[in-house]
């Protein structure tokens, strides 16, 4: 298959990965883009069935009005924690019929590609002008 030139953005940091890894930011970056595909369809088909309905809507109320930052959405500790704040503060998950505390040991439980990419789900949700609540749902019960 051929392969396309593009250019993208990515911090300094990234760049010395990239270089470290790979030899240079070329193959690192063709092969972290296409990973990222397979990745992601394989951990979204692995969250299927571990949230029930009213966990996944408080969920979602919990980032509304949040910036998605991928350096630390891997990190289970910091959801479960932010959901834990989420609870305290606006009750997202009471008013929801949902039990925070089983909600955060679900969590904790969650990989950091599962981690990375549930959160990345609902951020991509909340900033879709025709997001659509049931169909959101029914791609992980």
């Amino acid at each position: 298959m051929s392969k396309t030139p593009k250019t993208i953005r990515v911090a300094p940091e990234t760049e010395q990965e990239l270089i470290k890894l790979h030899g240079n930011t070329s193959n690192g970056g063709t092969e972290a883009a296409e990973a990222y595909i397979s990745i992601r369809k394989y951990t979204i088909s692995e969250l299927k069935g571990i949230f029930s309905r009213e966990e996944l809507i408080g969920l979602i109320a919990s980032l509304n009005g949040t910036i998605f930052e991928p350096t630390f959405a891997a990190n289970n500790r910091m959801f479960a924690i932010h959901c834990e704040d989420a609870e305290i503060y606006e009750k997202c998950f009471s008013t929801n019929n949902a039990n925070q505390l089983v909600i955060m040991a679900k969590i904790l439980s969650l990989t950091s590609a599962q981690t990375y990419f549930l959160q990345q789900e609902i951020s991509m949700w909340w900033n879709d002008d025709k997001r659509d609540m049931d169909a959101f749902i029914a791609k992980f019960v």
